[in-house]
């Protein structure tokens, strides 16, 4: 059973990892955080990349970490960075994916720059 509760405490989520592996394609296996993220996604209306899934002994699992047992979370939401997002343009430009991820991470916000052209745009 993994269950992932809000900074409030309210539960998020609750879900059988069997269930959920069924879901996504990951019967058997460990769940990806990156696919618990995406789901919550759905949930909260907040973006991956501003989620930060917390272990009760304060570690934060990566993206590229998995579950595979029964597990509580806290669930932080945070909010995108007052800064502008450098360098995100040309990384989208020479599609680096490792360095988009490192700056959405941030969190930058992927409609922010300072020219006419947001980031997100630009993708597109």
């Amino acid at each position: 059973m993994l269950r992932v509760f809000r900074a409030s405490g309210e539960e998020a989520l609750s879900v059988h990892l069997t269930d959920f592996g069924k879901r996504i394609g990951s019967v058997g296996k460990p769940v990806p955080t990156v696919a618990i993220k995406r789901h919550l996604e759905s949930l909260c209306g907040v973006p991956r990349f501003r989620q930060r899934l917390i272990l009760p002994d304060g570690e934060i699992l990566s993206d590229g970490a998995v579950v595979d047992g029964a597990l509580d979370v806290q669930l932080i939401l945070l909010p995108y960075s007052l800064d502008p997002p450098e360098g995100l343009m040309n990384a989208i430009r020479y599609r680096n994916i490792t360095a988009i991820e490192e700056l959405l991470h941030a969190p930058a916000d992927p409609n922010y720059n300072g020219f006419s052209t947001t980031p997100l745009v630009s993708a597109c």
